[in-house]
């Protein structure tokens, strides 16, 4: 999904108004930040991480943290090392 997409998901859920979302827009074109970041500064979500479950209900998928998740070996080697340093 794209700002434009997040920000329009955000105000059909009633989470943000229409002028706050041309605030929040505005905001990611002139700081740079990511939409989750500025979602974030405006307290709109606590953390930036908090906008991936609202996206993965609006698409209908569950949401899965693999931040501590470690791969095994076995799949690590299958993915060609010029591809790993790639991505």
């Amino acid at each position: 999904m794209d700002n434009q997409q997040i920000i329009e998901l955000f105000q059909s859920r009633g989470l943000i108004d229409s002028a706050l979302s041309q605030d929040i827009l505005a905001e990611v074109g002139h700081s740079g930040k990511e939409i989750a970041e500025i979602l974030a500064d405006f307290q709109v979500i606590q953390h930036r991480d908090d906008v991936w479950p609202v996206v993965a209900s609006e698409l209908g998928a569950s949401m899965v943290d693999l931040r501590n998740w470690t791969p095994p070996e076995a799949l690590l080697a299958l993915v060609p090392a010029g591809t790993a340093r790639l991505h």
